[in-house]
């Protein structure tokens, strides 16, 4: 169909609310002009065969489509979401100094609003309580532009996705992989929600619909700093 059957079919579809998916022997070399087109993704089945490294691959063809399609604006706002040692936190600060803004985080505010630890909020309060305090703090983050970290819960709320919405913020799932980030976080007193290993993977995989609403973002092995660059570097001034 070539590359004007692919545009017309991709805007078709994206008309629809659906994500396009170039496929037909394509290889990394056709990625720039497919995500041009409007692509969301690409199958490259026969180039993942031939490689000896699938990650540098990925990490590739996400790069070309953050050149292609830039995930968001300079001076635009922008919410990190994921689960709990994705890695908000550390990509959030760098990314709020590279881009110039500043860098929020709604469970730091939370616990300053309350004077106590989250751990503590969850053991007196309840889980729901807290889930109420995030919805009923996050529009203060939203305020202005910033780079504002979630807990990872947060995102399951439609509340707290309309208002980020409506404050034009653009969101990026940090879509890092639960088993690293269990060896991160696993057990750590301060994190209430990850003290058993099989409950933290099955509240990842629950939470994945509703971060797969947002634009990921996959590490693929690389550092934040490298994330960082790579993001930025898509971004026009």
């Amino acid at each position: 169909m070539g590359l004007d059957g692919l545009r017309a079919g991709c805007t078709a579809l994206r008309d629809q609310g659906l994500a396009p998916i170039a496929i037909g022997g394509l290889t990394l070399a056709d990625a720039a002009d497919c995500f041009e087109a409007g692509a969301e993704s690409l199958a490259m089945v026969g180039e993942l065969h031939r490689t000896s490294d699938p990650a540098a691959l990925g990490w590739e063809a996400q790069r070309l489509r953050w050149l292609a399609r830039p995930p968001f604006r300079r001076g635009q706002g922008l919410v990190l979401l994921g689960g709990s040692g994705a890695g908000k936190s550390t990509l959030g600060r760098l990314l709020a100094k590279d881009l110039d803004l500043p860098f929020q985080d709604l469970d730091d505010l939370i616990e300053a609003d309350q004077g106590c630890p989250v751990g503590a909020i969850f053991a007196t309060q309840g889980e729901a309580a807290f889930r109420a305090l995030e919805s009923a703090l996050l529009p203060a983050l939203l305020a202005s532009p910033a780079v504002v970290a979630l807990g990872g819960g947060a995102w399951e709320a439609p509340a707290n996705r309309q208002a980020v919405a409506e404050a034009g913020f653009a969101p990026l799932w940090l879509a890092e992989s639960p088993a690293r980030a269990w060896e991160r976080v696993g057990r750590d007193p301060r994190r209430p929600l990850a003290q058993d290993r099989g409950a933290f993977m099955a509240r990842c995989a629950a939470r994945t619909a509703a971060w797969s609403l947002a634009p990921m973002v996959l590490p693929f092995g690389h550092s934040s700093r490298e994330l960082v660059s790579a993001l930025s570097g898509s971004v026009s001034n």
